[in-house]
């Protein structure tokens, strides 16, 4: 029998392939076409499939020093072109922290946030994360990976100065990135091409907090419609977790129970600030959403994270101060500037024209939310306000609108003044809303009909100058960065309402305008110091600037438009 030699095969046939099996072809005459296998079958072999490259895997990271230069050379645009092709995809490598920024950098980054703006901005479980960036989890999960370094950019965004320092501290990162812009855009394009294609499939509070962080560094570079998509997407993954549904917290772990109803509130409050400074950025309006949900027992544990395990929760020592006692306490404050729950104290719903001069609010208990009939604006306003002012009554010293911290403060001391300045000017500015709406609702009023004279809502007004004023005075910078220029704009929306006093009309008129001057030249000072942690030519959210003036709105205002 004759021996029949093996011919070399460069590529195998589609059925080896999918069979994966050795694909053999012979040299005997008129056989060239079929292999060993398919010979056998009866088929002819075919070559449709794709070739898969030869050789070792491509590397898919770039080091620092060869990230994008000033001037956008070939290499950012050659990234770009291969962004969608399948070596490079999502799912088959994830990049290394160096494909943003040097490792010590990134420690620098991450260090910033969790002393200071965690407080604020509570995304995760702190001894969870830390353990997970031990483990190397950011080289395994690329939700996790594309988390940390969207962090790195909103960390950057909000804080301007110590992204100078960041670039400060490497030369190779410096020529990386001459401006924010540039290392935000960077972010972002990591992040497009490692997220998995099925991302939406396998939702996680890390998804949420990816989502959101992105949000929060578009918003700092002025991309309005990235951050309305990345808004909207955190919004979908807070509802679609049911993080607002009692029910969805039955069979879970301290530690993700508690995470979820941060997650619940950062989205509430984010939402509601967008819908008094007249963003288009409306995905909560849906009443029947919130409907069901109890915000009493969606209010977080005023523990921090330490005492807080997935088997138990532990009370911390008494008469220590949590930092998250002032973040739940930010939360009462949100929950009175939206009807996202029923006041069982008072009938404020009605769905019969019977009662049409009974007070109720713009939310209903009926399960479509048509026959709701509103209780008259001045009403409405007048207990929201009433409500906001009575939230932070009894606060701890430290937490006091006029507590003067001493000069040297400990990380937790720091800590706990960021969150002071957060709540105080927070405060401020939900009055100045509320006044602001109570001044319109009053101009469909007269005196009579119980509406507010412009003398009794100048002294509502000069009582929130005169707090906002003193509360400014003992402000410093270091307890106001955290914060981003969130703060500075609420403070630049109250002393843009003094500009609407003008020296005319009768006495009480003119009285009002020479306090009114002098109001803001004392904010003109404070503005001028606070202002100076966002120059040197670093890029802000002009959209957001323009909303320092209150948009018009109607008296549905901050609930949204009655049905």
């Amino acid at each position: 029998m004759e021996k029949r030699e093996r011919t070399n095969v460069t590529q195998a046939c589609d059925a080896c392939r999918r069979r994966k099996m050795r694909c053999e072809r012979t040299s005997q005459a008129g056989l060239e076409a079929m292999c060993k296998a398919c010979r056998s079958s009866g088929f002819y072999c075919t070559f449709d499939l794709p070739a898969n490259r030869r050789g070792p895997r491509p590397k898919t990271h770039i080091h620092v020093n060869g990230l994008r230069t000033p001037s956008g050379g070939p290499q950012m645009q050659n990234e770009r072109a291969n962004s969608t092709s399948t070596e490079s995809s999502a799912s088959s490598t994830i990049p290394s922290i160096d494909a943003v920024c040097p490792p010590e950098i990134f420690n620098q980054i991450i260090q910033d946030y969790l002393d200071s703006m965690y407080p604020i901005l509570p995304f995760f479980h702190i001894p969870t994360f830390k353990k997970n960036l031990a483990d190397g989890l950011h080289s395994r999960d690329s939700s996790f990976f594309c988390f940390i370094i969207s962090l790195c950019a909103a960390v950057s965004g909000m804080q301007p100065k110590r992204f100078l320092h960041y670039r400060n501290m490497s030369p190779a990162f410096e020529s990386s990135y001459p401006t924010l812009l540039d290392f935000i855009k960077r972010v972002h394009l990591v992040v497009q091409k490692t997220r998995e294609p099925d991302m939406h499939e396998n939702m996680t509070m890390t998804s949420w907090a990816l989502a959101y962080t992105l949000f929060m560094s578009h918003a700092c570079i002025g991309q309005s419609s990235s951050c309305r998509i990345y808004k909207a997407e955190a919004t979908a993954i807070v509802l679609d977790m049911a993080c607002h549904r009692l029910g969805a917290y039955a069979d879970i772990n301290p530690i993700e129970t508690q995470v979820r109803k941060k997650a619940f509130w950062i989205t509430v409050a984010s939402h509601i600030c967008l819908r008094i400074t007249g963003e288009s950025l409306d995905t909560l309006n849906d009443r029947t959403i919130f409907d069901q949900a109890d915000t009493e027992n969606l209010h977080v544990l005023p523990f921090d994270d330490e005492y807080i395990t997935a088997e138990h929760v532990t009370i911390p020592p008494p008469g220590e101060l949590q930092v998250a006692f002032a973040f739940c306490k930010a939360t009462e404050m949100i929950r009175t500037m939206a009807a996202i729950w029923k006041d069982p104290t008072q009938p404020k719903v009605t769905t019969s024209t019977q009662h049409s001069h009974q007070f109720s609010d713009t939310i209903g208990s009926c399960s479509c939310g048509k026959l709701i009939e509103t209780a008259p604006p001045l009403l409405i306003f007048q207990d929201r306000l009433r409500k906001v002012r009575a939230c932070i009554l009894n606060l701890p010293k430290q937490l006091g609108a006029m507590y003067r911290p001493p000069s040297s403060l400990g990380l937790r001391d720091m800590q706990i003044e960021i969150m002071r300045v957060n709540l105080h000017i927070q405060h401020m500015w939900m009055q100045h809303v509320l006044i602001d709406r109570l001044e319109l609702a009053s101009m469909m009023m007269t005196e009579s009909e119980g509406g507010l004279g412009p003398k009794k809502i100048w002294e509502m007004r000069d009582d929130v100058y005169l707090q906002l004023l003193a509360i400014l005075d003992g402000v410093t910078e270091d307890s106001l960065a955290p914060n981003g220029h969130a703060l500075v704009l609420m403070i630049r929306q109250v002393a843009a309402s003094l500009l609407d006093f003008p020296p005319n009309g009768d006495e009480v008129q003119m009285e009002i305008s020479r306090q009114a001057q002098t109001y803001l030249k004392h904010f003109t000072v404070a503005l001028s110091r606070l202002d100076s942690n966002y120059i040197h030519g670093q890029v802000i959210d002009m959209n957001i600037l323009k909303q320092q003036h209150m948009a018009p709105m109607t008296y549905e205002g901050v609930d949204g438009p009655a049905t």
